[in-house]
């Protein structure tokens, strides 16, 4: 697997848009891609990074490229430059694996199958200090994990007249479901 960014040609090629546009190209970001798989990108604004799993040291990890503040978006796609991939190791556990991370505002999302879960994959979080870095991992609990698998958490804010003001949607292959994985949710 490889990273790819859908983006227009036609625009300024920002980061903060990057994938919300109907007139796209499709393109690999070669600098990230390795021959092992390399997926679920997300970006951190605060760090200025981009974060992603893949299993280019035998197991799946999470890996962070700080990009340089003077490349542009298109820079990146179009002229191959290098770049610093580092494995995010104050978030990686040595019993288990990281992966499909995502990132709202300064807190990261992502699955392990680290020991002190419940079972299978679990939706850990940890969040970002700005003069630490990433804080110590937390598991988010039974009442969104179970003893089977969680998967590809996307979190977002809720506006309105809502009991929560975020919402995690997940994947899980828990009993209760119509087969394989189901979507579900929960506020958080």
């Amino acid at each position: 697997h490889d990273l790819w960014i859908l983006y227009s040609p036609d625009s300024t090629m920002d980061l903060s848009w990057a994938l919300y546009n109907d007139k796209t190209t499709e393109e690999p970001i070669t600098v990230l891609n390795s021959s092992a798989d390399d997926g679920y990108l997300t970006y951190h604004k605060p760090s200025h990074s981009l974060i992603f799993h893949s299993n280019r040291s035998g197991v799946y990890r999470l890996y962070q490229a700080k990009l340089p503040t003077e490349k542009t978006l298109k820079e990146l796609i179009k002229s191959p430059f290098e770049l610093e991939i580092i494995e995010l190791e104050e978030l990686s556990s040595p019993d288990g694996e990281e992966r499909t991370p995502f990132i709202l505002d300064n807190t990261l999302y992502f699955i392990s199958t680290r020991t002190g879960g419940f079972g299978g994959r679990d939706i850990w979080k940890s969040d970002w200090d700005s003069s630490s870095g990433w804080t110590s991992v937390t598991n988010l609990g039974s009442k969104i994990n179970s003893s089977e698998d969680e998967y590809r958490p996307m979190v977002l804010d809720v506006d309105g007249n809502s009991n929560f003001k975020r919402v995690i949607f997940f994947s899980s292959n828990r009993d209760g479901g119509l087969g394989g994985y189901d979507l579900y949710y929960s506020g958080l």
